[in-house]
């Protein structure tokens, strides 16, 4: 019987760990280029010299936010180069708009592509 639940539990973990792991893709091709919220904020998304997917959220002169995106099944994950943070949002384009949910909160950025 003992061993019969530590195979139970041993196969239970191993499948929860295996639900975890998802394997990154590209990011959609519409969202490279630049953003303007309608809080004035402009983010810049482009692909550096190893391909990985790069961006930049400014607010006039002022660096907001930086780093690497990464998509991970219907949501990006974010590294933070300017922080030490990581965290997933939901995202989705449509006919030049993108809507971004931000981290740690219930709302959203609204972005319109400018170039």
């Amino acid at each position: 019987m003992r061993k019969l639940l530590l195979l139970f539990l041993l196969t239970l973990s191993s499948f929860t760990y295996s639900q975890k792991t998802e394997e990154y893709t590209d990011v959609p091709f519409e969202m490279y280029g630049v953003w303007r919220s309608v809080e004035n904020e402009f983010l810049r998304i482009s692909s550096d010299v190893n391909g990985n997917t790069r961006f930049q959220r400014v607010e006039g002169r002022k660096l907001l936010a930086s780093g690497e995106i990464k998509r991970v099944g219907n949501e990006l994950h974010i590294i933070r180069s300017d922080s030490k943070e990581e965290y997933d949002l939901m995202f989705m384009i449509r006919n030049g708009f993108m809507v971004i949910t931000k981290p740690n909160s219930d709302r959203a950025w609204l972005w319109e592509k400018v170039q």
